[in-house]
């Protein structure tokens, strides 16, 4: 049986390019872009607003807000407040019919 022959200098750099390639990919998530986004001629343009020297509060999402001042509707309340509603789409519709009825004014 023949000795295998060995790999070639090429196949080595290449697979040792694709790793370095590879490495460079996955350190460009890290935390160094906010350090190259600092240096000058390469980071941010200088129109760029200053950052704050303290960084925000996350928002209070679990906060509650404040009871209200107002207290709900009572039941005759919504009632009337419906028969208003009711009265008013009625007299709405009756006047867009009626316009619909009348001819356009001419010019």
């Amino acid at each position: 049986m023949p000795p295998r022959p060995h790999r070639s200098n090429r196949a080595q750099t290449t697979r040792l390019a694709a790793g370095l390639a590879i490495g460079l990919a996955v350190a460009g998530c890290s935390q160094v872009s906010n350090t190259i986004a600092d240096m000058p001629g390469i980071g941010e343009p200088a129109a760029t607003p200053a950052r704050p020297q303290q960084q925000a509060d996350y928002p209070p999402v679990f906060d509650r807000p404040p009871p209200r001042a107002q207290k709900p509707l009572t039941e005759g309340e919504r009632q009337q407040l419906e028969t208003e509603l009711k009265a008013t789409r009625e007299r709405q519709t009756q006047q867009a019919e009626q316009a619909k009825q009348q001819p356009p004014p001419s010019n």
